[in-house]
């Protein structure tokens, strides 16, 4: 089994291993070093009980990547103990009172306006949960949005899913309320079918209306993507295409994938390079399972344990990279882990 259970565990492999620990501590002391915040990003995810475990990498990369940053968590249907936890971190953010509880994980992240309407953000990057940080990413983020800002327009990046065109993506699925609507909107069956698991936005209206559409649409397979797809092509007339082989790469490209330890940049704890070009993220996702699995299992976190889902990509390294960032985070966390009950 892939897991690592102890973080000591890291520090008795072989030197490969030794450098992830000994990068990962050096990038922890030179946070006084990056650079500050960028005003008024909000970078979110969400998870449910189950994936509580699931975005536990996710948190220890971003935390290792941007240490001046704050990746906050929406609330999907997690448990009270795992909100008590992420509370204490100061990364909760509850359900919605007018959100009902008990509703398909899809349902909750088109919802993620009434998560943040409250705050004052300019623009907000949306991260899934099962997705792993390999780079620093706020200042490659504001490359891209810092043209729109100054110009006033709306902007939004996303990248194409690999099952390719809208056309593509239909003929494989019964999508009947999504073809309605693209023929409601005459939008092209040619264009790319956009994946909503990474995507940065400045448009307020583009969140509510994503809120409000969700609960008029009838249910079919990936309605919340698609109804991104179909706000994404109505409300913004040059939305950027980002490129999945660095900012999503996911299904069949995770098997290519190329992890790097001993880094030439002391700032780096590792890279994932893909065709010899580092990747900003990598999304543990892929189409029926032929690139990545996910099973629920119980942890080890020292004489603890946690009860969750493990995604698991085929690539072996992929997967003992992100399988050691979320043992990283349970051991580095597990005093407050246990102190708010989610360690068993």
């Amino acid at each position: 089994m892939l897991f690592l259970t102890f973080l000591v565990t890291i520090q008795r492999q072989n030197g490969s291993d030794l450098c992830i620990r000994r990068l990962i501590t050096t990038l922890l002391n030179m946070e006084s070093e990056q650079e500050g915040p960028i005003p008024r990003t909000l970078f979110i995810t969400g998870a449910n009980d189950p994936y509580f475990t699931v975005i536990t990498s996710l948190l220890m990369s971003f935390r290792l990547f941007e240490p001046n940053q704050t990746l906050m968590v929406c609330d999907f249907g997690l448990s009270n103990e795992q909100c008590r936890f992420l509370s204490s971190q100061g990364i909760l953010l509850p359900m919605p009172t007018d959100l009902k509880g008990g509703l398909h994980p899809f349902y909750y992240k088109a919802s993620i306006w009434k998560y943040v309407e409250h705050i004052d953000f300019d623009r907000l990057v949306w991260i899934d949960g099962d997705c792993l940080i390999a780079n620093p990413v706020a200042r490659e983020i504001n490359k891209h949005f810092s043209p729109h800002i100054a110009k006033g327009a709306p902007f939004m990046g996303a990248c194409q899913d690999s099952v390719g065109t809208i056309g593509q993506f239909c003929n494989n699925f019964d999508v009947a309320p999504f073809d309605k609507l693209l023929d409601q909107h005459g939008i092209s069956r040619d264009l790319p079918y956009l994946n909503s698991a990474v995507f940065m936005v400045n448009s307020h209206e583009m969140l509510r209306e994503w809120h409000r559409l969700i609960f008029e649409i009838e249910s079919h397979i990936l309605h919340e993507q698609n109804l991104f797809n179909i706000l994404t092509y109505t409300l913004f007339d040059s939305p950027e295409l980002l490129d999945r082989r660095i900012w999503n790469v996911h299904d069949l490209h995770l098997n290519d994938l190329k992890v790097e330890t001993d880094t030439d940049d002391p700032a780096l704890p590792y890279q994932i390079l893909l065709n010899d070009a580092p990747v900003q993220l990598a999304h543990a996702t892929s189409f029926q399972g032929r690139a990545v699995t996910a099973k629920p299992m119980r942890i080890p976190v020292g004489d603890r344990v946690i009860d969750g889902y493990v995604r698991t990509t085929k690539n072996p390294h992929v997967a003992y990279l992100f399988q050691s960032m979320m043992s990283y985070f349970l051991l580095q966390n597990k005093a407050d882990l246990t102190k708010c009950g989610v360690l068993n």
